[in-house]
């Protein structure tokens, strides 16, 4: 991805993005760059952010919350899933042992770690939300004034985060204490405000909590009502 080291933006990995864009573009086909997620980590048997930027769990060291991901499922094996010192090291459950466990329904994501893992991103936990913001900006400046480039999807369906702390953000529109008010909004705000210090015409597309669609919990466009023209919902 475009930053698997901390501080160390992968521009062989962009360069390759940049020529699919270029390809596209002679085909009178459009691109929306796009932070895809699913399941936030390949710890969890998704993919999304890098291994430095997932806060691992605290949960299981509380009784009776004492089981690991990726409970409700069954536990994996020691032969397949990391253990807490294995962590540090990066390893990752083998996609024979993901491949195992049922991924329907949101399932990954409402476990506990991977709760706990999105909400340390919503809330900058070890500056992973400033990085976030930072990455963007410099993939913004990066693709600044392609005409093939339609806009920036800033986070691919969005987990709503820790409820199991905050059951409420579960909860969508008009629940003023909603995920897209508590956690998004806020995070998207941060975004808006690291791109436009490069690019004050890209548009932003922006997500709201998985199953919001009843409705949105925004209050505004990322960076308030001066951006409402340079936001898509």
């Amino acid at each position: 991805g475009t930053e698997p080291v901390r501080g160390v933006y992968n521009e062989s990995y962009l360069d390759e993005i940049e020529a699919i864009v270029t390809m596209a573009g002679t085909y009178n086909i459009y691109t929306i760059l796009d932070a895809h997620q699913d399941g936030l980590s390949e710890y969890f048997c998704g993919e999304g952010l890098p291994s430095w930027a997932v806060k691992r769990s605290t949960y299981h060291r509380f009784d009776p919350l004492s089981k690991p991901y990726p409970m409700p499922y069954d536990e994996f094996d020691d032969d397949c899933f990391y253990t807490e010192d294995k962590h540090q090291g990066a390893v990752f459950p083998t996609r024979q042992a993901c491949d195992d466990h049922s991924h329907g329904l949101g399932w990954g994501e409402s476990t506990f770690e991977s709760a706990q893992a999105y909400q340390g991103l919503w809330d900058n936990w070890n500056g992973t939300g400033d990085a976030f913001a930072a990455m963007w900006a410099h993939v913004a400046e990066r693709f600044q004034g392609r005409p093939e480039v339609v806009g920036l999807n800033l986070v691919n369906e969005p987990f709503a985060g820790d409820f199991y702390h905050d059951p409420l953000i579960m909860v969508p529109w008009p629940n003023p204490k909603n995920g897209d008010a508590v956690n998004l909004q806020p995070t998207y705000d941060k975004i808006n405000a690291a791109v436009r210090l490069v690019d004050e015409d890209v548009l932003l597309f922006i997500e709201g909590i998985t199953w919001g669609d009843a409705g949105s919990g925004f209050t505004t466009a990322p960076g308030g009502q001066a951006y409402t023209n340079r936001a898509v919902i």
